[in-house]
């Protein structure tokens, strides 16, 4: 798919859309996956940020998860495809953009921005890092995560590992092509 028709690919169902208040061990192991993923950020950042942004923000629960730990100390922008579904808590602050970002516009910089489980979604993750990195502000980083093309699951389980996910997934990276 290319950037016009990726929307398409994703139900309204697709998992970072949807609430999981009725299924409490869901409800559950998404709360602790999004605590997990504060305390590496926050191991990371070593203080509160000014600004961040959250590319491929889903539903905003890791930005209101991040309000609620950060709150005014720092300035919160989530882009998304769609924002159907976000789940931001009455009085919240957080900016929410829809937008692809390949073809988006992002007006601001950033101190941080995060991008978890996002660049293998997108149609040219160069051109992508290449935005991202002309929204950063002096000193600012991007943290990311995405499947490793070399994990052991994906021996275990070639054909139903997670991280392929074809039409959605359309790159797939291991430690030496993250590093090229």
């Amino acid at each position: 798919p290319g950037a016009n028709s990726l929307f398409h690919c994703y139900d309204k169902n697709y998992h970072v859309r949807t609430s999981f208040s009725s299924y409490p061990f869901t409800k559950l192991l998404y709360r602790m996956k999004t605590y997990l993923k504060f305390r590496r950020l926050n191991k990371i950042v070593k203080s509160v940020p000014k600004s961040l942004l959250e590319v491929g923000c889903g539903n905003a629960s890791f930005l209101t998860y991040l309000e609620s730990r950060w709150g005014n100390r720092c300035r919160f922008v989530g882009m998304d495809l769609s924002l159907e579904g976000t789940c931001l808590r009455p009085g919240s602050k957080v900016k929410l953009i829809a937008g692809d970002v390949e073809t988006g516009e992002i007006k601001e910089h950033f101190d941080v921005v995060v991008m978890y489980q996002l660049l293998e979604h997108v149609a040219d993750p160069l051109k992508v890092l290449g935005k991202i990195a002309k929204h950063l502000g002096p000193g600012g980083f991007l943290v990311g995560q995405v499947p490793n093309w070399e994990s052991p699951w994906r021996s275990f389980f070639p054909r139903h590992w997670a991280g392929l996910q074809v039409p959605r997934h359309m790159s797939f990276f291991s430690r030496e092509s993250l590093k090229k």
